[in-house]
C-alpha cells in the first residue's frame, strides 16, 4: 500500500508542475487526480479505485494532451497493476 501511495503522489506532484490550470476544470487532468486522492484517501479499503478504468483514463490523456511519453502514464500503468495486485 506505502509503494501504491508513492505512486499516486508522485501523479499529483506531476498534474501540480504540468496541469495546474486544467485541475479547475473537469476532463481527464481532474478525473485522474481526483482517482489518485482517492487511493491516497483510502485507509485499507481500494474497492473503489478498482473500479477505476485505468486504461481509459491513460488513452484519454494522451489523446488529449498529445504528450504520448509523459511521465504520468508510466505512473498510471504502474498505479494500475499495484491495484491489481491489492
Amino acid at each position: 500500500m506505502k509503494t501504491l501511495k508513492l505512486h499516486c503522489e508522485k501523479v499529483i506532484q506531476l498534474l501540480n508542475t504540468t496541469y495546474s490550470n486544467q485541475l479547475n476544470y473537469s476532463g481527464v487532468i481532474k478525473k485522474i487526480y481526483d482517482s489518485v486522492n482517492e487511493i491516497i484517501s483510502a485507509k485499507t479499503n481500494l474497492d473503489k479505485s478498482i473500479d477505476i478504468d485505468w486504461d481509459g483514463l491513460v488513452r484519454t490523456f494522451a489523446d488529449e494532451t498529445m504528450d504520448y511519453t509523459s511521465p504520468i502514464i508510466f505512473e498510471l500503468e504502474t498505479i494500475k497493476k499495484l491495484v491489481k495486485e491489492k
